[in-house]
């Protein structure tokens, strides 16, 4: 069995200073935790695989392509590969997220 506590290996996001942590990361897919302080974001991005945005707490305002909608606890945002994404804080406490890449990709290119 193995197990860690994402409060054990969170980082800073090196553009956005949001707190994330690997959780998984294989071939097959990645997995990370995201804390959002209120207001915190991500810079709008394209990745070349397939990203889901599970929202484990708070409200968060999801960017895809043109599209953008304020999601709240439970809720689960598919954004296709290759499409400009992006998540903010909308809330006005800290939110949390699980951010799903499949398959792993092999590098994001950020815009």
């Amino acid at each position: 069995m193995d197990f860690k506590n994402y409060k054990d290996i969170e980082i800073k996001h090196p553009k956005s200073n949001a707190r994330i942590a690997k959780i998984v990361n294989n071939d097959d897919a990645v997995v990370v935790h995201m804390t959002l302080e209120v207001g915190q974001g991500l810079h709008p991005h394209i990745t070349p695989v397939d990203v889901k945005f599970f929202i484990l707490q708070g409200e968060v305002s999801v960017l895809v392509g043109e599209e953008e909608q304020v999601f709240t606890t439970g809720s689960i945002v598919d954004s296709p590969k290759n499409i400009m994404h992006n998540v903010t804080n909308a809330g006005d406490t800290e939110a949390k997220l699980l951010v799903i890449k499949t398959p792993n990709p092999d590098s994001a290119q950020y815009i």
